[in-house]
């Protein structure tokens, strides 16, 4: 038989609460200024199930921000000062009826957390009861209340936060990176580039941080980041990435990582065999080996025009099931708040904020690719960051600004400009173009030294396939 659903909650029960624990915190705050400190740093307001309570804390709060040791005597006279009446929050005889029942002011942390736990059940709650009411409404279609509802979910506190570090612990974990370093277990902070100058003058992609790729329309951002996303599959297989394309569809963008792993340009593999140019059996045996080994990589493509609501629940939706090392936004002028500015710079800040509080929640690193806004006149300039689009805000957020310029748009030179580096030092890196297969490799200025040129130049395909 098949299984019957389980019945509703019965909604009309007393929300989860525990008002003598709440009486308890409150009566600990009037008595230990200690005390006091550890709930304003746990709970809010909001918390507190009675409205009474909600207001004697925070009269308390407001005491200990202007330094003084909250009692009775000096909340009541906060409390009077902003409640003329008692009605709101019980008068001082409900103060002293707390300190009455109050069993020991030492255990602080355990009527908060009682407090707190009750607090994110009735928020569960409320969230439940908000994605019951999208899933009845009929206006919006479903992929839309599914982002709506994961981000309400996404929305609630699951702990009370970290809070501060202390230094002996912040201390130690650096060390270990640093002891990693030095005895060759790794020789970069974060992820690899393929670009070994670059790696030299960013030590790596670093996990919780932001990164920008700027260029040109049609200078070859997406090849770059394909490559970027390419090389760090092939060399950390264990390494997931996620990508956001609204630009292309996702068959397309695996098309771009295929070409940046096999070395074939994607054009010639579309012809038929009868193109003089198209690729030989053998060749064509080795691409579909190729494609085999990058279809197994740890990769995720979403070519939807999501807004960036939408984006940030299916990346933490994704996170929960997959490890994710990097995120590749492709490109960040396709990406929507949702929300109305009176100008585009103001929208691009706030979502390359938002990106940073999303590096930091996945602790991933996340690669922008952003386009500039200079006119057509100033193709021939070198760019500086000032002329990105939002660029006081990509600025701020962003630790590592990659500049993507081709001083002649037909020939095979192309500059990489690391126009801020917070972990490294600034520097241009010479790239060589292939415009038949659309890929960058080592220029002049590309390798640190002709030895490691030498070297690499045996190891990997930067040589033509």
């Amino acid at each position: 038989m098949p299984k019957r659903p389980a019945p509703p909650p019965d909604l009309d029960r007393l929300p989860p609460q525990n008002l003598e624990a709440e009486q308890c915190v409150l009566g600990a705050m009037l008595v230990d200024v200690e005390a006091a400190d550890i709930a304003i740093d746990a709970l809010q307001a909001s918390d507190f199930y009675r409205p009474a309570h909600q207001v004697i804390f925070e009269a308390i709060c407001g005491l200990r921000a202007k330094g003084e040791a909250p009692d009775v005597v000096t909340t009541t006279f906060t409390l009077r000062e902003g409640q003329p009446t008692d009605d709101s929050w019980g008068g001082p005889g409900y103060l002293d009826a707390m300190l009455r029942g109050l069993p020991s002011s030492k255990n602080i942390k355990r009527y908060a957390g009682e407090v707190k736990r009750r607090s994110q059940e009735r928020q569960l709650i409320a969230a439940g009861l908000e994605v019951a009411r999208l899933g009845y409404e009929g206006q919006e279609g479903f992929d839309e209340k599914y982002a709506q509802a994961l981000g309400l979910l996404y929305s609630l506190e699951a702990t009370d936060g970290a809070g501060f570090t202390p230094l002996q612990v912040a201390v130690r974990k650096h060390w270990e990176t640093m002891c990693q370093v030095r005895d060759g277990e790794t020789e970069l902070v974060g992820l690899p580039t393929p670009f070994p100058l670059l790696n030299d003058l960013s030590h790596g992609l670093r996990s919780s941080e932001v990164s920008v790729i700027a260029a040109e329309t049609g200078e070859g951002k997406t090849m770059l980041a394909c490559q970027l996303i390419e090389w760090i599959v092939s060399h950390l297989p264990e390494a997931g990435v996620a990508v956001l394309t609204p630009e292309m569809t996702a068959p397309r963008y695996a098309g771009r990582l295929l070409t940046a792993r096999s070395r074939y340009d994607i054009h010639r593999l579309e012809r038929q065999r009868s193109h003089p140019e198209a690729v030989t059996d053998e060749e064509w045996r080795f691409v579909f080996e190729e494609s085999e080994k990058l279809g197994a990589a740890r990769v995720w493509i979403d070519d939807s025009m999501p807004r960036f609501e939408q984006a940030r629940a299916r990346l933490m939706r994704l996170a929960q099931r997959q490890r994710i090392d990097l995120v590749v936004v492709d490109y960040l002028q396709l990406i929507h708040s949702g929300a109305q500015f009176d100008r585009e710079d103001q929208e691009l800040t706030m979502m390359m904020v938002q990106f940073m509080e999303l590096a930091k929640t996945l602790a991933c690193h996340l690669a922008v690719v952003s386009q500039f806004s200079r006119p057509q006149s100033e193709r021939n300039i070198k760019p500086t960051f000032h002329k990105l689009k939002g660029a006081s805000g990509i600025e701020q957020s962003a630790r590592l600004i990659l500049l993507l310029w081709k001083p002649d748009r037909r020939g095979d030179r192309a500059d990489l400009i690391v126009e801020k580096a917070t972990h490294g030092r600034p520097g241009e890196i010479e790239l060589r173009w292939d415009q038949d297969k659309g890929l960058f490799s080592g220029g002049a200025g590309f390798w640190k030294d002709e030895k490691q040129a030498k070297e690499v130049d045996k190891q990997d395909g930067f040589s033509p396939a």
